[in-house]
């Protein structure tokens, strides 16, 4: 059941980053980047920084 998580998740992704006109390798690379340092564990509200409609989000990772 784990690679089908994988790709369900992975899909969730792309679409939802594609449905805000995000570039989807620029969004992948800014959560590759910036996930491993966020302390989001113990603070999983930190995590409403990374999604898609998140303004900071849409500067870095805007299709062009």
């Amino acid at each position: 059941m784990g690679i089908i998580r994988f790709y369900i998740i992975s899909y969730f992704i792309v679409e939802t980053a594609k449905a805000n006109g995000l570039d989807v390798f620029k969004y992948f690379e800014l959560l590759l980047t910036v996930l491993p340092s966020m302390t989001f564990l113990t603070n999983p509200d930190i995590l409403e920084e990374l999604l898609p409609w998140n303004e900071s989000v849409q500067k870095i990772c805007k299709a062009v």
